[in-house]
């Protein structure tokens, strides 16, 4: 209230002076006359200076709700650019994190298929050798060893020990490259399961690299992985899942 009468006030002056001078005239018809054309004038201008406020008000109510558009969109777009590259991101740490899961699998559980080199032929050694993709170092081992059957299974399982480093180094190089793009929950999960998976390679190593020594002396790392590697796999699976798809569960749910 006290803004409006701060507003008014000069127009009331102005119309007050007008109104003394009018009153000299009065009561004669000319003096009613000035009276309502002096309070016409005041109340036209003060309605114009109204006006004018309203119009920057508008003006400005209208660039303020352009700029919240503009925000708005940008979130948007923010959000929904956010959302696809957590998407690429999970999907592609899950493969890399497959492919180091199967591999460590092979290395830990020494899955391999032993020929009977015992009842080769000298004809069939060589072809068995010919259609394989053993290296020549690894032909020439195998074709000298006096328990060729042995010799293969060494030769399998340090192929399985590198072959399970390599998958694994990959498998976390694409989370450290992707984590930025990933909740940091979800990074550590995968981070843990890579380094059980590490641990196994490690072990399998070590008990290569000192056949004379029981594997069991470096730990627990492959037969804890043994029983739990198809649980963690599945707990992964579920929380990967639900963090790609959270929207829709909700939205089912709702």
């Amino acid at each position: 209230m006290d803004e409006f009468w701060l507003q008014i006030y000069p127009w009331i002056v102005s119309g007050i002076g007008g109104f003394i001078g009018a009153t000299i005239l009065l009561p004669t018809k000319l003096g009613e006359a000035l009276i309502q054309f002096r309070t016409s004038k005041v109340l036209e201008g003060f309605k114009a200076q109204q006006n004018q406020e309203l119009e920057r008000l508008k003006s400005f109510q209208s660039r303020e709700l352009e700029r919240f558009r503009e925000q708005l969109s940008h979130l948007g777009d923010r959000g929904r650019r956010s959302n696809e590259m957590e998407f690429a991101a999970t999907e592609a740490v899950w493969k890399g994190f497959v492919k180091a899961w199967l591999s460590t699998n092979t290395c830990a559980g020494g899955m391999m298929t032993i020929p009977q080199f015992s009842t080769m032929s000298d004809f069939d050694l060589a072809s068995f050798m010919s259609s394989s993709d053993l290296s020549e170092r690894e032909k020439v081992e195998l074709q000298n060893a006096t328990d060729r059957e042995k010799e293969y299974a060494n030769i399998l399982s340090w192929r399985n020990v590198s072959i399970a480093a390599t998958d694994i180094y990959q498998a976390r190089l694409v989370l450290r490259e992707q984590r930025i793009f990933m909740p940091a929950s979800l990074t550590s999960e995968f981070a843990g399961v890579i380094e059980k998976m590490s641990g196994v390679q490690v072990q399998r190593r070590l008990a290569l690299q000192n056949p004379h020594i029981p594997a069991y002396e470096f730990g627990k790392a492959t037969s804890d992985w043994i029983s739990n590697c198809v649980a963690e796999f599945d707990r992964l699976a579920n929380l990967a899942n639900q963090r790609l798809f959270r929207e829709e569960r909700a939205s089912a749910e709702a």
